[in-house]
C-alpha cells in the first residue's frame, strides 16, 4: 500500500524540493523500485529502497544530484555527497513538517516527552562522539574510519553546509548552491570546488572554516568573558 499510494508523491515531492534549492534535474527520469533489504542505494536514475519512508526517498534521490550530477570520488571524499544528502534531506523534513520533522509517528512516550528537533538530533550524536574521545576528521578516505563512520561523513558534514546556510541565510545560501550546481554538474567536485563556489558569493578566504571543521578534530571553545 505505502509504495503504491505514496511513493511516487514523495518523489515528486522530492524532485521539486531538489529543483528549488539546488538546479533542474539533470537526467530525462528516475526510477524508484522495492528491493528486499531494509536500506537504500542509489546510482543515477536508479533508487533501491527496501522501505517506504519518505526521508529514505528523499535521500536517495539527492544523491542523484551528489554525486550523481555532481561527481566526487565517493571512496575519496565520501563526506561530499552523503553530507549532503543528509543536510538536504533534514532541510526538506523540516520544511514540510516544521522542527521536529514527522511526528504522526511517534509513539506515546515521545508524545509525553521531550525530543530533539532535527538538527538538535545530529549535533546531539555528533557532540556525544567527541565527548567521549571518538571524533575524527571529516575528509578522508571512507575506509580510513575508526569510529562512526556515519556521524561524522552523514551528520558532521551535514552541519557543516547547515553552517553555511545559518551565515549566508536560506536565499543567498540557494544562490551559491545553484552556482556550484551550474558551473560543476557532470564533473567532477571536491571540497575546492565547493569552497570556491562559497567564496565566489563570501568574497572572502573560507579556507580557514573549512580546514577546522572537515580536515581537522578541532572543536569551537567558548568562554563568556563580561556581561553587560
Amino acid at each position: 500500500g505505502a509504495w503504491k499510494d505514496r511513493v511516487l508523491t514523495w518523489t515528486e515531492h522530492a524532485l521539486d524540493f531538489l529543483e528549488k534549492k539546488v538546479g533542474p534535474f539533470g537526467y530525462p527520469q528516475i526510477s524508484i523500485v522495492d528491493v528486499p533489504s531494509s536500506y537504500g542505494m542509489e546510482y543515477p536514475m536508479l533508487v533501491m529502497n527496501g522501505r517506504a519512508r519518505e526521508g529514505l526517498v528523499m535521500h536517495e534521490v539527492a544523491h542523484n544530484y551528489f554525486y550523481g550530477l555532481l561527481g566526487n570520488d565517493e571512496r575519496a571524499e565520501p563526506w561530499l555527497d552523503e553530507g549532503f544528502a543528509t543536510f538536504l534531506t533534514t532541510w526538506y523534513m523540516e520544511e514540510r513538517y516544521g522542527p521536529y520533522g514527522k511526528t504522526a509517528g511517534w509513539n506515546w512516550y515521545q508524545k509525553i516527552t521531550p525530543q530533539y528537533g532535527l538538527w538538535e538530533g545530529l549535533r546531539h550524536n555528533v557532540i556525544e562522539l567527541y565527548r567521549k574521545g571518538y571524533g575524527e576528521r571529516v575528509a578522508k578516505r571512507a575506509e580510513e574510519y575508526d569510529n562512526s563512520y556515519r556521524a561524522h561523513v552523514h551528520q558532521k558534514s551535514a552541519l557543516f553546509i547547515n553552517g553555511i546556510r545559518y551565515v549566508t541565510g536560506d536565499e543567498d545560501f540557494i544562490a551559491i548552491l545553484n552556482n556550484y550546481y551550474d558551473t560543476r554538474k557532470f564533473q567532477h567536485v571536491d571540497d575546492e570546488s565547493l569552497r570556491l563556489a562559497c567564496e565566489q558569493w563570501a568574497k572572502v578566504d573560507l579556507s580557514r572554516q573549512f580546514e577546522q571543521w572537515l580536515h581537522t578534530r578541532k572543536t569551537c571553545d567558548y568562554s563568556l568573558e563580561e556581561v553587560k
